[in-house]
């Protein structure tokens, strides 16, 4: 696709600057400095006195050689002459030392060939370092202008302007110091100054000084700040201007290692530009340790590995044959045999009872399979149920005992949209319609415990114990019941089985766990409370996902394969050829 020409930032309507500055949110609901950079986008003036807004949509592998600052560069006058000198001076003492005696000629000569090898092998070391790629961001100027010597904030994706300000008035201040890799969870900003520009010419990249507003430039040294994309702003009430949405979805994975394991660092370096400089090739590494690759296609596979064995590892790799995800699921009992022959009805499959090793806790466990429009709601709502569970901030203690097993920080804003609380409200009709129409009884979504696995997966655990847990669609809990400060351990256990079920270490889907009783007996066998709360949290924990899992294997369990469904368009001339 080629674009003859790109409308100014000036052009965009106000409908367009609010979507690109608030996303998926309201506009309204942003902070005050951030709604008056509206101003800024519309008049897109390149003066000084505005603040400077800069949208880095990729990052692209570039030769160090074809860098402006390390391109060849004629020689004058003054220099030739010196280069002249120099090598008269050499010549000359070359004619010196053949004045020299046979001996001394050779251990000279070995001498000086062993000073050779070193100085070469040096060069060779400095030539292939220069050989190396490096990481331009490809961005756009939308206000002020940028140049060299500038100090500017880089805001990654998950920036929250709201946070930012309030941190800020807290006497909270940017570290410069800091780089991407040494973020703590929850902050989203570093600080850079501007030390290379380039204006793109084609292949050719011009350095430059300046780059004013509504210009496409590129920015050099950004490596260890940019992932993908970032917005680079003077100020920090700047949003994170919203990732392109991609439309080819990343299907393929592979499992990479070099064939010496000598060469694991370049290879994960070289993951890293890779990672970097295409923005469909997605690595990250599974709990197995496996190095995964996940690219768009066959073809875009071929085009990432060819990159890296040329360009950015340059080091033999080993592909694994395509990883095909799994997924383990139970099924309803048969009702007819291998003959078609009606099943006779047996004893209905008693529930699962459970003691912890302790024998200071027993609960009971059921398994049955959610109705199929169920399974494929929660699948469409991931994000959704995603953003509720970050809101209600579920399966984490107050006082931080209890933490989330997931590894995802829990924002600390507590406030919700319209859009998206118009939004959860429409989910929850959907979802008690759906369980009505497959026969469910009334009020389950009163029981609903928690999703699962990574608290938006697609199995359900649901609470008919006479304990009455916080519920999922409120946010308040006011329960006094002693067992509430174990809460978590039952969700966590549910968490780490549906991750990782009994058949084959894969996900689980579309199970439904149903805890039916729950007691806890006191027994003072630790002279230290909180010791004791702390151990019985353990192994209730260990306990729920043991018991999840064998129930799970009760209950028919099958294994699911991936489908992969696509829409192919053609005439009409070629239809049933």
């Amino acid at each position: 696709m080629v674009c003859e020409k790109v409308p100014a930032p000036s052009k965009l309507t106000d409908e367009k600057i609010e979507r690109l500055i608030s996303g998926n949110n309201d506009f309204s609901t942003l902070p005050l400095e951030t709604q008056r950079l509206k101003t800024a986008f519309l008049l897109c003036d390149p003066s000084p006195d505005v603040p400077v807004i800069v949208f880095v949509s990729k990052m692209f592998l570039v030769e160090r050689d074809m860098l402006p600052e390390n391109r060849p560069k004629s020689l004058t006058s003054e220099e030739l002459a010196q280069r002249r000198e120099i090598v008269r001076q050499k010549h000359a003492e070359q004619l010196e030392r053949k004045t020299v005696s046979e001996n001394h000629e050779e251990s000279t000569y070995n001498s000086v060939a062993s000073k050779n090898e070193e100085v070469s092998m040096k060069e060779e070391n400095v030539t292939d370092d220069k050989s190396d790629g490096a990481l331009v961001a490809f961005a756009r100027v939308y206000s002020g202008s940028i140049k060299i010597g500038d100090e500017v904030f880089v805001l990654g994706p998950k920036h929250n302007p709201s946070v930012a300000l309030e941190r800020e008035k807290a006497g909270e201040q940017v570290d410069s110091s800091l780089v991407l890799k040494d973020l703590k969870p929850g902050r989203h900003i570093t600080k850079v100054t501007v030390s290379k520009l380039y204006i793109l010419m084609g292949r050719e990249l011009e350095a430059v000084s300046k780059i004013p507003a509504g210009n496409v430039f590129g920015i050099g040294g950004l490596e260890e700040h940019v992932l993908k994309t970032a917005t680079l702003s003077t100020t920090i009430a700047c949003p994170s201007f919203t990732e392109l949405t991609s439309l080819a979805v990343p299907i393929l994975r592979v499992a990479l290692e070099p064939k010496h394991p000598n060469d694991l660092p370049k290879l994960i370096n070289g993951l890293k530009l890779l990672n970097q400089a295409d923005a469909c090739a997605i690595v990250h590494m599974q709990e197995t340790g496996e190095i995964v690759l996940s690219t768009a296609g066959e073809v875009h596979l071929e085009r990432c590995l060819e990159d890296l064995k040329l360009r950015y590892a340059k080091v033999d790799i080993n592909v694994s044959d395509p990883i095909v995800p799994f997924r383990e699921t139970i099924v309803p009992p048969p009702k007819l045999d291998m003959v078609n022959e009606a099943i006779e009805k047996k004893m209905e499959e008693g529930r699962l009872e459970i003691w912890t090793s302790n024998r200071q806790c027993y609960f009971e466990i059921d398994a049955k399979p959610l109705p199929e429009n169920v399974t494929k709601l929660l699948e469409k709502n991931i994000n959704l149920i995603k953003l509720l569970d970050s809101y209600c901030d579920r399966g984490v203690e107050k006082n931080g005992e209890h933490g989330n097993i997931s590894g995802e920080s829990q924002p600390s804003e507590r406030f919700m949209s319209d859009k998206k609380q118009k939004e959860a409200k429409i989910f929850k009709n959907e979802l008690e319609a759906a369980f009505l129409e497959a026969g469910w009884k009334d009020n389950i979504l009163d029981k609903i415990w928690s999703f699962g696995p990574r608290k938006c997966g697609l199995n359900i655990l649901l609470n008919e114990t006479d304990y009455k847990q916080k519920k999922y669609w409120e946010q308040q809990n006011t329960n006094v019941d002693s067992r509430t400060i174990y809460e978590s351990s039952i969700v966590n256990g549910f968490q780490l089985a549906t991750l990782a079920g009994p058949l084959c270490e894969e996900p689980m889907m579309g199970v439904c766990f149903f805890l039916k009783k729950w007691e806890i007996f006191d027994t003072s066998q630790s002279d230290s409370s909180g010791q004791s709360q702390g151990h019985l949290a353990g192994q209730l924990m260990s306990a729920c996902k043991e018991a999840c899992r064998r129930i799970f294997s009760l209950r028919h369990p099958r294994l699911m394969t991936a489908v992969y469904s696509c829409s192919v368009l053609v005439n009409s001339d070629v239809l049933g050829e």
